[in-house]
């Protein structure tokens, strides 16, 4: 998993009006428990976002990427917000 192909997994499920996506997996390599997946930030931009509280924003981004953890995604941080919050 690269930072591009999880920044298209998302704009392909959740109308966006910007992703950064940041690989962080070379500031992470060696830590104990990491089976190969990358560690990720995210900040996610969405109108979806609006009305939705931190943790089901959280939701909808897992809903995508999900399944996903564990095997390409060891750790994601993630920071969901909308357009007027940006």
């Amino acid at each position: 998993m690269t930072a591009d192909q999880l920044r298209t997994r998302l704009a392909q499920h959740i109308n966006t009006t910007s992703i950064e996506v940041i690989d962080q997996s070379a500031a992470h390599a060696g830590h104990r428990g990491n089976t190969g997946g990358g560690y990720f930030d995210v900040k996610i931009v969405s109108p979806e976002f609006e009305g939705l509280s931190r943790v089901a924003r959280h939701q909808k981004v897992y809903a995508v990427v999900g399944g996903m953890i564990g095997k390409e995604i060891h750790a994601l941080s993630i920071v969901a917000i909308t357009p007027h919050e940006n």
